[in-house]
């Protein structure tokens, strides 16, 4: 009986064990989903510049993240304060455009950047599920209708074009660039993610002039020399470590 202690708590372990990685396994889709709520959220308080620069801070969310879950990453400083400079200047440019800053609108921007910055952080646990697709995106697909049709309430919009609406922002815009992040998150932890998202900064900026003919200022052009080069001396540098 004495003997059969040791065996029976190492199976208790091992059940535990499982547990929780079948578990573990559906938190990107649910911080994804938050990230949905929280960004569209903080849309309705403030401008969608300010929530875009305070979403794109989620690295320092997955650093800490990292750092709680020992989980060890390799970075440069220098880069870690430089793609504060460039957010400090972006969100002194957008602060600036908008006098009106609402309390409510920054807690809804920043939990976005939270939960954007867990979703990253979360991918490591389903890196060798056979389920990634499934426990990825399908939440979001779930629990996302009833806001989406909580969205469209009250406009009159006939069927096809709701369709074509579910298909572009569901499939096209969702479930594609997600699929292929998760996919992303086989090789990168969560910290490396987030530092690559700030490109979708200077990237936005881009496709705005070039599509939208949308003008590009200092601060903007600034900044987003600042985090490209950080992202450069920071690529260099892992690739110089492992070398």
């Amino acid at each position: 009986m004495v003997l059969s202690l040791p065996l029976f708590y190492r199976r208790k372990r091992y059940a535990s064990s499982r547990i929780f990685n079948s578990l573990s396994e559906f938190l990107p889709g649910i911080f994804l989903f938050l990230n949905f709520v929280t960004f569209n959220t903080a849309l309705k308080y403030l401008s969608s510049y300010l929530v875009m620069i305070i979403e794109a801070s989620s690295f320092v969310f997955s650093f800490v993240f990292s750092k709680l879950t020992k989980e060890k990453i390799k970075f440069f400083k220098l880069s870690f304060l430089l793609f504060f400079v460039g957010i400090s200047v972006l969100s002194y440019d957008a602060i600036s455009k908008k006098s009106n800053v609402l309390v409510s609108g920054l807690i809804f921007a920043i939990l976005t950047s939270l939960t954007f910055g867990l979703y990253n952080s979360t991918l490591k646990y389903i890196r060798k599920s056979e389920n990634k697709l499934f426990v990825t995106i399908l939440p979001v697909f779930l629990l996302s209708l009833p806001f989406f049709f909580f969205e469209l309430g009250g406009k009159e919009l006939p069927l096809s074009r709701i369709l074509i609406l579910a298909t572009v922002l569901g499939f096209v815009l969702t479930a594609i660039p997600y699929s292929l992040w998760a996919e992303a998150g086989k090789h990168f932890s969560g910290f490396r993610l987030s530092e690559f998202f700030l490109l979708t900064l200077p990237g936005t900026f881009l496709i705005e002039y070039f599509w939208l003919g949308v003008s590009v200022n200092l601060f903007q052009i600034v900044a987003s020399i600042i985090l490209i080069f950080a992202l450069i001396l920071e690529v260099k540098m892992q690739i110089y470590s492992i070398n």
